[in-house]
């Protein structure tokens, strides 16, 4: 298998979409596709013509389960006239396609016409891994094909088909036309050839009724590795030709390889007429064009060059198998040049008439082949060559004693030819490659190992080689190596020539490699390397930070006078001369700028004596470590001194920059008075202390005397009041010189505590205000640490509540405070009466949890206690039986006045539902359903069943409410009666706190989050489990019907499935993708038990749709085979249609009056006929047939109903009671369960008169 990168683009994949998961049809999956997504198709059949259109680049098609099971059969076929591509079963207009892993299968193809197949217009497609079934034709003009390209003309995207490739795909035939099929036909490019990219044909397999397997017209290709067997017989121009080369008209095609190709019969007798034709009529031109290694028998012609024009061509045809081929293994025509066309080193063997038949006038160069024996090709006529130990002019060669295949006794050119299968089989090893070691040396290989030969006789065949094995070789270059096989005796040899180049790729070695360093500025520097390579002298090329310096190209790299812009990585790279190179690792050179140095003092000099001062070298510049000389032998950069002189520092940076400078520090005199440190301003209650163990002390440093004295004085600062005022305290520090400081701290002494009160207890209800406030300053007591206190009390009464407040104050201002709350008796408490509470049962029974609020009273007296009898608390929530419940309150204020009401809760015997549906593939915008629900509680097998029209849209109905019995469920199921399979929601369906609890139904597809798909599925008309060939009989009889939406009061058959209010070709795609599909299971099955799901019927004959009632859905046999099947749902896709049809109202008419039939116009011979209630005929009608259904009447008053057929269901009534009233018809059915009365008139059936009186023959006729 080859390796195929999908999509030229080669960008990642955008999406993945997946038949039908995503979309129900594989063309639709197309036109939502982008460039570069992929489809995935899920394992079927799919009825459908597909197009890929221009712009869809680098999509791929796939399937996930392979080819065997999954199959695209086409719709449409080509008739007669029209171009073969005009209707595909895949068209790609699109480039970088790839199709994989399919089935392609035509639809029924008349004789008339032929199958598309696949035809390519875009560049870069590749078709692999496919089986296409092509149907065998009845006429060679009109063959089927498999694979095609469109004609330069007519590509849409007027391409060139660059880079198409087909490969391991399998072509067989259906049918057994005698004409068979076209598998592969590549047609010509718009050019010009210097643009094409080659065209690949590679490892297809090619049988059956094959009249076509490979016919190229384009340039640039290569059609190898294909097996093309046909079962057609060579005798009859049929079985045309397995590969053919041909030009359109007069034109040119070049640049193409056959090679390691299979052509011919597959089974006795079987084979080509031509296995391979070059060329056709009107002229054509090959060039380039090289058959090799191919194997051709089996046919009547293995070879033809036909038409071939003069001095055009370049044709090479070499180490083919043309055997056993029952006329010629080559044939030239008598209109075909054979300039340039070259037959060499095959093997020509078995044929029945010739092996080389030439009937042109150009002589053939068929020479070094084998003809199947060491004498030679049998040629009778003029001298006898083999006799004269030369070759001359073809036209005057003989070999009468050849017992190879025949030459013609033209021009054909065989001598020399092979003795054996070859002069001596020569398998040279191909050309290569050896690499000089290290020191430049490489020996020749023993290629003569390597080949293989055979001479033939005698024995031994020896190989040779020159310049032998092992010789040395010690510079790089190219040696051609002769290898010669001779025979034992050394008359027979061959030779060929192998190419061996030699190669240096040792880069040089290096032996010192370049180091870094530092340097300052205007100094110099230098770096060195050396290197040396086995094959010669080397070169050298500084770089500096990755770029190469100019001029730098000897082994050292000198610098004069640094300069800052010297800084940098520096390398050597060093090459030998043949391109091989080794970089040094970078060397860094750092450049130092300069640097300078000043000393800083601290103090600036000494202060007095014993002091100590601080000398800092401040470095300016340097680079890396700086390292510092002191005059006094330090080496840190501060050193500590309290001797008066001068101090000098020496600095050195890493790049050898130096600076040196020196500084004088002088004595002085103590002037500087003691560093004094307050303590902190502080706040202090008016009982706390304030001397300075508590406030804090000040602190005095100085740098000459170590112990300075420090005092403090105070100052008081009034304040508001007696305990409130502040001390200004003032601290003085003096050293031994009589230097003076002073600080400031304030000391803030204030009462801030309020009183401290102590409550006490009243009583909980007093006659008046008065009292309370009495009682509470009875109550409370209040002292102060500071000063006296003073208490007062006020009341504040709101109703029956009294809050007294008792405050305490100091002298200050400071108070606090104390509430107590009482009540004072006013008599007001009153009770606002609930109201009466409704709600349905809870999801899973007939209680409900109800939450009652809070009673609401108005009371003027205090808290209010409330309870009820129901909890005996103040909330009545809980949960309450189905009805109606009497809760009893209660309210008591604080003082002791009571109140009651009554409040009813009633629950309802219902659980609500909350429903969400999703109808697949419906995409009308609105649409009514009638739903019908099916709830399990599983304690029996009874269910609930609910209906309810349902607005859907855009195929949703989210969230819809219901009521059912309250109970417990644990299933429900859903479907659309007229339309739809049952589905059941054992997974999702539950509980959920949505209002209280109800259930919710899920009936959508959540199969995109990893869940299930429970979407209804259209389709199913008439209310069972499957969708089947019965369910496509109800949508034909109505197809082409406006049937508008339904409810639930709407009878069937009702087949609109999208819900645009007809019954039409898109309702048929329900039919057609989920056909077979079923039910699912219904709820509560047995303990351990799977109801079984059975089969439907394959197919209806009449006499079983009579059998049930239901003989008017014959009407849907496309085939006319008396059944409905299978075979009439592909009719339908293929574009087969009904007979149109009508029908009569449930409510009556007469059949001439106007609107009886809806909006359809009156019957006539064509048209069939439903007769669906009371029908009343009194003139002429015609029908093509009427059935009357079960429970309808078809009374014929007068007039003559003329039909081809008649039939009366079971439960139907027809009744003729006209005197002058006849029916006229060819055939007629009437049920035994069908009443039948004739009063008066007459029934004609099959040309035989029936009058009253013989109604029961009639019956006895018609009933079976």
């Amino acid at each position: 298998m080859l390796a195929v990168t999908v999509g030229a683009g080669g960008g990642v994949r955008a999406e993945d979409i997946h038949v039908p998961a995503d979309t129900p049809t594989i063309q639709m999956a197309i036109d939502e596709a982008g460039a570069g997504d992929r489809i995935i198709v899920a394992p079927g059949t799919y009825f459908e013509d597909l197009l890929i259109p221009l712009g869809l680049d680098d999509l791929e098609l796939t399937s996930s389960a392979g080819l065997a099971v999954t199959t695209i059969t086409g719709v449409a076929t080509t008739a007669a006239g029209e171009p073969a591509f005009a209707h595909p079963a895949l068209a790609i207009h699109a480039s970088g396609v790839a199709v994989h892993g399919f089935t392609f299968r035509a639809p029924p193809t008349p004789p008339d016409t032929r199958w598309g197949g696949i035809v390519v217009g875009g560049d870069d497609v590749a078709i692999f891994d496919n089986t296409l079934k092509v149907p065998s034709g009845f006429d060679p003009g009109l063959r089927s094909r498999g694979i095609q390209t469109y004609p330069a003309a007519a590509n849409p995207g007027g391409g060139n088909l660059d880079g198409l490739h087909v490969f391991d795909n399998t072509f067989t035939s259906v049918g057994t036309g005698p004409s068979g099929y076209a598998a592969l036909v590549v047609n010509d490019a718009a050019g010009p050839f210097a643009s094409l990219l080659d065209v690949r044909i590679e490892d297809n397999t090619i049988v059956g009724r094959v009249g076509v397997g490979i016919a190229a017209a384009r340039s640039k290709m290569r059609i190898e590795g294909n097996t093309i067997q046909t079962t057609l017989s060579p005798a009859t121009p049929l079985a045309h030709r397995g590969l053919q080369l041909a030009p359109p008209g007069n034109g040119l095609q070049r640049d193409v390889t056959v090679a390691r190709n299979t052509v011919g019969g597959l089974g006795p007798s079987a084979g080509f007429e031509t296995g391979i034709r070059l060329g056709d009529e009107g002229g054509s031109r090959l060039r380039a064009v090289q058959m090799h290694d191919n194997t051709i028998g089996s046919n009547a012609v293995g070879i033809a060059i036909d038409a071939l024009v003069p001095s055009a061509q370049d044709i090479l045809i070499t180490r083919n198998e043309i055997t056993g081929n029952t006329l010629d293994g080559v044939l030239v025509a008598a209109a075909s040049s054979v300039d340039g066309v070259t037959i060499m080193r095959n093997t020509i063997t078995g044929n029945g008439s010739y092996g080389v038949r030439n009937a042109s006038s150009e002589p053939l160069d068929a020479t070094d082949n084998w003809w199947g024996d060491p004498s030679g090709p049998l040629d009778p006529d003029g001298l006898f060559e083999a006799e004269m130990g030369t070759c001359f002019d073809p036209q005057e060669m003989a070999n009468a004693d050849g017992l190879g295949d025949r030459v013609s006794d033209g021009a054909v050119d065989y001598c020399p030819w092979r003795p054996s299968v070859g002069p001596c089989a020569l398998a040279c090893p191909p050309a290569t490659s050896v690499t000089l070691d290290a020191d430049c040396t490489g020996l020749v290989p023993d290629l003569a190992m390597l080949a293989l030969a055979d001479c033939g006789p005698p024995p031994p065949t020896t190989i040779t080689q020159s310049p032998p094995a092992g010789f040395v070789v010690t510079d790089p270059g190219v040696v051609a190596v002769i290898l010669t096989a001779a025979s034992g005796d050394g008359r027979v040899t061959e030779s060929c020539v192998v190419m061996l180049t030699f190669t240096d790729e040792t880069a040089p070695d290096f032996l010192t490699t370049p180091a870094g360093g530092v340097a300052c500025v205007g100094g110099t520097f230098q770096f060195t390397t050396a290197a040396e390579d086995g094959c010669g002298p080397v070169s050298y090329q500084w770089i500096k930070d990755g770029l190469d310096l100019p001029d730098a190209t000897a082994d050292t790299l000198t610098f004069g006078s640094i300069t800052p812009a010297d800084a940098g990585l520096y390398a050597v790279r060093v090459a030998d001369g043949s391109g091989n190179e080794s970089v040094s690792e970078p060397a860094l050179l750092e450049v130092g700028d300069g640097v300078a140095v000043e000393i800083v003092a601290e103090p600036a000099s000494l202060p007095c004596p014993g002091a100590t001062a601080t000398l800092t070298a401040v470095v300016d510049g340097g680079t890396g470590v700086v390292t510092y000389a002191w005059s006094t032998g330090a080496e840190t950069a501060s050193i500590d001194v309290d001797e008066p002189g001068d101090y000098s520092v020496t600095v050195n940076d890493d790049t050898g920059c130096m600076a040196t400078t020196t500084y004088e520090l002088a004595a002085g005199l103590d002037v500087t008075p003691p560093a004094l440190e307050c303590p902190a301003d502080v706040s202090v209650s008016c009982d706390a202390s304030t001397s300075p163990n508590a406030t804090g002390t000040a602190e005095a440093v100085d740098g000459c005397d170590p112990d300075p004295s420090v005092t403090f004085a105070d100052e008081i600062v009034s304040g508001s009041c007696g305990e409130r005022f502040t001390i200004v305290r003032t601290w003085s520090a003096m050293d031994g010189a009589g230097n003076l400081t002073e600080c400031t701290q304030l000391i803030e002494v204030d009462d801030t505590v309020a009183p401290v009160v102590q409550q006490g207890t009243i009583a909980s209800c007093h006659e008046s205000p008065d009292e309370a406030r009495l009682a509470a300053l009875d109550a409370t007591t209040a002292h102060d640490d500071c000063s006296l206190v003073s208490v007062e009390a006020s009341v504040v009464v709101e109703g029956c509540v009294a809050v007294v407040t008792v405050t305490a104050i100091d002298a200050c201002g400071n108070e606090a405070s104390v509430e107590y709350l009482t009540a004072v008796d006013t008599g007001g408490l009153e009770v606002i009466t609930p109201a009466e509470l409704m709600q349905p049962a809870d999801a899973g029974g007939c209680d409900a949890f109800v939450v009652v609020p809070p009673l609401d009273v108005a009371a003027s007296c205090g808290e209010v206690a409330i309870t009820n009898d129901y909890t005996g608390t103040d909330d009545a929530s809980a949960t309450y039986a189905a009805g109606e419940t009497a809760v009893l309150w209660t309210a008591t204020d604080a003082c002791g006045n009571v109140r009651t009401t009554t409040q009813v809760i009633t629950v309802l015997e219902v659980n609500p539902v909350t429903v969400s549906i999703e109808l697949k593939n419906v995409l009308e915008v609105e649409a009514t359903r009638c739903i019908t629900f099916e709830f399990y509680g599983c304690d029996d097998e009874t269910p609930i069943v609910v209906e309810q029209d349902v607005e859907f849209v855009a195929g949703l109905a989210l969230d819809l409410p219901m009521d059912i019995p309250c109970g417990a469920y644990i299933c429900v199921t859903a479907r659309d009666t007229l339309h739809t399979l049952r589905r059941s929601d054992d997974d999702q369906f539950g509980i959920a706190p949505i209002v209280g609890t109800q259930y919710v139904a899920d009936f959508t597809d959540h199969s995109a989050s990893g869940g299930d798909d429970d979407g209804l599925i259209g389709g199913n008309v008439n209310d069972d489990d499957f969708i089947e060939v019965l369910d496509f009989a109800l949508f034909v009889i109505r197809f082409g019907q406006s049937v508008g939406q339904t409810t639930c009061l709407t009878p069937g058959p009702h087949p609109d499935f999208s819900g645009d209010g007809r019954v039409f070709s898109e309702d048929f795609s329900f039919i057609q993708i989920n056909y077979l599909a079923t039910s699912d299971q219904r709820c509560c099955p047995p303990e351990g038990v799977t109801e079984p799901m059975p089969l439907p019927p394959s197919s209806w004959s009449r006499a079983a749709l009579r059998h049930d009632g239901i003989g008017h859905l014959i009407g849907a046999d496309l085939d006319g085979n008396d059944r409905i099947d299978a075979a009439d749902v592909r009719l339908f896709a293929g574009g087969a249609r009904p007979a149109r049809r009508v029908r009569s109202p449930r409510n009556g008419g007469r059949w001439e009056a106007p609107g009886v039939w809806g909006d359809s116009e009156t019957p006539d011979p064509t048209t069939d006929v439903d007769v669906r209630g009371p029908l009343v005929l009194e003139g002429a009608a015609t029908a093509a047939s009427v059935f009357v259904h079960p429970g309808a009447v078809l009374l014929v008053e007068g007039g003559v109903l003329r039909a081809k057929t008649l039939e009366v269901a079971p439960g139907g009534t027809l009744l003729i009671a006209g005197r002058d009233a006849r029916v006229e018809v060819e055939s007629m059915w009437l049920s035994p369960a069908a009443e039948v009365v004739v009063e008066a008139g007459l029934v004609v059936h099959a040309g035989n008169v029936y009058p009253p009186a013989h109604i029961d023959r009639l019956r006895r006729v018609t009933s079976e």
